[in-house]
């Protein structure tokens, strides 16, 4: 029969494993503050002009909910992974906030009038061609607009109206049918 090892000798590898844990929670604590500091730093006119002021204020939201290591030294596992998380985003927001103000991936088209356009310049010889009249159109005449030249498309055909033969066959039916309701009443 084997005795158990003794209580303190097994726990060396899990305090290892938190000690590296508690170092690299501390490299990315620090990198999240100073991540922090620059999106706090961002100017509030290009954080505006971005539209990315609400995920902005949803960063800082976060930030509170961080979880970190307590006093024991015990890193929880969803503190790591949220900070990954948190210095990810923040890193992204920054990103983008930056391309926006400097106007990466902004075309520079501007018209002959001052403004910007989104799409490339195009010669005024491809721009499609303004009419004045509905004569210069091509393919329009007079056969496809109404009134029809041919009188098929518009005239339908007449409905016949009630014939004697359809009325006499109508009421005979209707008269059957009012004596089979009356002889069913007498009988009740």
């Amino acid at each position: 029969m084997e005795s158990l090892p003794p209580a303190g000798g097994s726990s060396a590898a899990p305090e290892v494993d938190q000690d590296a844990r508690l170092i690299e929670f501390g490299e990315l604590w620090e990198r999240a503050n100073e991540l922090r500091d620059v999106v706090k730093r961002l100017p509030a006119q290009i954080v505006l002009k971005s539209g990315l002021s609400a995920r902005r204020n949803h960063l800082f939201a976060r930030w509170d909910g961080i979880e970190i290591p307590e006093l024991d030294g015990v890193v929880p596992d969803a503190s790591l992974n949220g900070l990954k998380k948190w210095i990810h985003d923040a890193e992204v927001l920054i990103a983008h906030i930056v391309n926006i103000g400097r106007g990466v991936g902004r075309p520079k088209n501007k018209g002959p009038d001052g403004r910007i356009y989104s799409g490339p310049p195009v010669a005024s010889e491809d721009l499609p061609q303004v009419i004045n009249t509905i004569d210069e159109a091509d393919g329009v005449s007079d056969q496809w607009c109404w009134p029809w030249t041919s009188r098929a498309l518009a005239t339908r055909e007449k409905k016949s109206g009630l014939n004697k033969g359809k009325l006499i066959k109508a009421g005979v039916v209707a008269g059957l049918g009012l004596m089979a309701v009356l002889t069913y009443l007498e009988e009740e």
